[in-house]
Formats: structure tokens, C-alpha cells, sequence
């Protein structure tokens, strides 16, 4: 007679919030050092979904992202919380591997095998948010960033297309954010404050969108960049804070798009609401595919759509 074992967890996370370490460590094939090294705020918990799908693109995979804890794609990681989450510190992340068996990295689940039905079926868990999976890069597509460099790079666009995206960051206030991205300086310099500050008069304009180019030519802490905006204008640490968000999204977003048109690569784009409060508006547009320039769903032709959205675009390549 033969018996067969439970197979164990085999993750485990060496600091409270490095749930993700163990868990990309093994979706992408490497080691939790590699990680460790290219992402440092990974141990902390504080790399965000956008981050850790711009990582793997980088490290030369092609991501899909999926509502929900589907099973027909494997391996993968999920984005999961065990009890009502109350906010974002209660989700945590769990790695499928190829078998559909599901390994928490987490303490907790130290003593429950992986081939458990409950964590087959992610009973055990309270709510399921999201799936990422990944495959190998086609050789057909070239993966380009350009927030490294002075002057958009020249673009050889292969037969079947190209994927053009600038790195978008949404910042939290200890964050080092954003770094080099002159296409985003560029663009704050020029469009900052364009749109919903009407009462915002000179000069506390010009130094505001002085302010967002900085945040893009050096390493900045976020509070650093919102305890300059209420110096300049007076403003109150919480519109600020606000001023800050909505106009490092827009010159990320906006000199995406920008790129996009100038290179003449991209010609479909969708729309991707990636925050937890998504308003309906920008519900609307989730997930909607269009020509670059063509309406969405809400009659906008690309995010932001209000102040604090974080919403993006995402090339879609036939």
C-alpha cells in the first residue's frame, strides 16, 4: 500500500509585509535576492501592482492581469485577504504553482498543505482581488522604456508591433518617487495645473509645476514634494497632497501618450482603472479597447479623469 503525502508549503516570508518576495520569486524563476536587489521596498510591502507588473515586463515577460482568482491559468500569483479587508495592508500575496496548489508564504498557513481543497479552491480566504500571470516574451515585440533618457529614443517598430510604455508610479509619502523621467518633467513643465485649479493663480502656478518637474529629474520623497507645493502656495497639507497625486499621474500619463502619438507604434490603447476606489465614471472605461484619440465609454480619449484618478492606458498590440 502506498500513501500519498500532503504536499507542504514550500514559501516562506522572513519579514511581516515580504509576502510578495517568495511569491514573484517563484512566478518569475528567480531568486528571492534577485528580487530583493531590483526591488528593495518589496520586504516593506510597499511595491504596487503597477511596480510589480512593470518588474516582470522588464525582466522580459508578457503580464495578464485577471479579476478574481481564476483557475484555468497556471503557475500565477493572487492578490488575497483571509478576513474583511480594511484596507490594503490585509491583502496579501500567494503563489498557484503548475499543479493549481496554492502556497501562502505567510506564517499562518505554515501547517495547512498546499493540496488542501481549501486552498485549491481559495475557500480559506476571504476575498480574492486580482491574478497575475505571465508568459515569455514574443520576439516579435520590443519592450522600450524612456523614462531614462534626455530625448525619446528612435522606435523600430518589428512586424506584429511594438510596447512603448512609460514607467507609472502612484506614490505613497516615504516613497522615493519618481526618479528620472524627463518625458514626465517635460510635460509638467509645459501642462501642470492645466486642468480642475482654476483659483490657483500666479505665481504659485509656475512654482507648482516647477515643483512637479523637479519631483521627475531627481529621486524625491513624496512628502517632500507635497510639503513644497504647501509652501508655495499656502495650501493645506491635504490639498496639496491632493495637487501632488493628480499632477505627477497626469505628466506620467500624459507623456505616455504623448510618445505614443510622436512614434506612430501604438495604435490601440486600453484603459486600465487600477485604484480600490474607482469612481463610475472611470468604471465605464475599465478594461474598454480603443483607437488612440477615440472616446471612451465617459466621451474622455484618456485618463485622468479627475483629481487623485489613477487610472492608465495600456498598449494593446494586434
Amino acid at each position: 500500500m502506498s500513501f500519498k503525502l500532503p504536499k507542504p508549503q514550500k514559501l516562506r516570508q522572513e519579514s511581516e509585509r515580504g509576502c510578495a518576495v517568495p511569491v514573484f520569486a517563484s512566478l518569475a524563476g528567480l531568486s528571492e535576492d534577485e528580487v530583493r536587489r531590483d526591488l528593495p521596498q518589496a520586504s516593506l510591502g510597499r511595491v504596487s501592482i503597477i511596480q510589480w507588473e512593470n518588474w516582470l515586463k522588464k525582466r522580459g515577460f508578457n503580464v495578464l492581469r485577471r479579476d478574481g482568482a481564476p483557475t484555468d491559468i497556471l503557475p500565477c500569483v493572487h492578490l488575497v485577504a483571509p478576513h474583511p479587508p480594511r484596507d490594503i495592508t490585509d491583502f496579501h500575496w500567494i503563489y498557484r504553482d503548475a499543479d493549481g496548489d496554492v502556497h501562502d508564504p505567510s506564517p499562518a498557513f505554515e501547517a495547512m498543505p498546499a493540496d488542501d481543497l481549501r486552498m485549491k479552491n481559495l475557500s480559506v480566504y476571504d476575498k480574492a482581488e486580482l491574478t497575475l500571470s505571465v508568459t515569455s516574451s514574443s520576439p516579435n515585440f520590443v519592450g522600450c522604456s524612456v523614462d531614462s533618457h534626455d530625448d525619446p529614443p528612435a522606435v523600430q517598430v518589428p512586424e506584429g508591433g511594438a510596447w512603448i510604455q512609460i514607467e507609472i508610479q502612484h506614490p505613497s509619502p516615504s516613497e522615493l518617487f519618481p526618479g528620472t523621467n524627463t518625458m514626465a518633467a517635460e510635460y509638467a513643465i509645459k501642462h501642470a495645473l492645466e486642468e480642475w485649479w482654476p483659483d490657483i493663480g500666479e505665481p504659485a502656478r509656475t512654482k507648482v509645476r516647477q515643483i512637479i518637474r523637479d519631483s521627475f529629474e531627481k529621486r524625491t520623497a513624496f512628502s517632500e514634494v507635497v510639503d513644497s507645493i504647501c509652501k508655495a502656495g499656502a495650501f493645506s497639507e491635504a490639498r496639496a497632497k491632493l495637487i501632488a497625486e493628480t499632477e505627477i499621474a497626469q505628466a506620467q500619463v500624459g507623456a505616455n501618450w504623448e510618445v505614443w502619438k510622436g512614434s506612430g507604434a501604438v495604435s490601440r490603447v486600453r484603459w486600465m482603472a487600477v485604484g480600490r476606489d474607482t469612481c463610475p465614471v472611470c468604471k465605464q472605461n475599465d478594461g474598454v479597447v480603443r483607437t488612440l484619440g477615440e472616446e471612451f465609454p465617459s466621451g474622455d480619449v484618456r485618463p485622468l479623469v479627475h483629481p487623485s484618478c489613477q487610472c492608465i492606458l495600456s498598449a494593446v498590440i494586434d
